[in-house]
Order: structure tokens, then C-alpha cells, then sequence
């Protein structure tokens, strides 16, 4: 057995948090929703439309909920507390 240290995943870019959008039932575990996500017209499992997905990602950014870094979205303590309030 080999000792290593666990990396955590890498930081999504514009472009892996689109796909990540478009097939968002891929990362739900609650069946129900799981369930509404995939019974959509197109059966994606997405989050509405390319245009609107960009979209959010761009109102993240002028949010200041993220930043860029590079190519790399980051969060910022204003993101970070607001998934704190808006967590069931």
C-alpha cells in the first residue's frame, strides 16, 4: 500500500463549471432532486440554458461571490458566507 496525501479537486475554470452546470444531476445525491433535474425537455440533468448559465457565472463574477485567477474561478469570503446562509 503507498502513503499519500489526499489533493483536493482542481478549481473549476469558466468552461469545467459550464459542463459541471450542464450535467449538474451528475453531483446530486438527494433522489428527489436528482430526479426533477434529469425530468427536464432536453434530459440533461443541467441547469437551464448555455445562455443562461453563462450568465450566472458571469453574475457570480460581478457579484464579487468569485474572482478569476488566471483561469480558475475562486471564491471569496463574500461566496463562501453566502452559501453559509442559504445551506439547509
Amino acid at each position: 500500500m503507498r502513503k499519500g496525501e489526499t489533493k483536493p479537486p482542481k478549481p473549476f475554470t469558466e468552461a469545467t463549471l459550464l459542463a459541471a452546470m450542464e450535467h449538474a444531476s451528475r453531483f446530486v445525491d438527494d433522489k428527489d432532486l436528482k430526479e426533477v433535474l434529469d425530468d427536464d425537455e432536453s434530459h440533461s440533468g443541467g441547469i437551464g440554458t448555455p445562455a443562461t448559465r453563462a450568465e450566472v457565472i458571469e453574475k457570480l463574477i460581478q457579484s464579487e461571490y468569485v474572482k478569476l485567477k488566471g483561469k480558475q474561478l475562486r471564491s471569496i469570503l463574500t461566496g463562501r458566507n453566502l452559501i453559509t446562509v442559504v445551506s439547509p
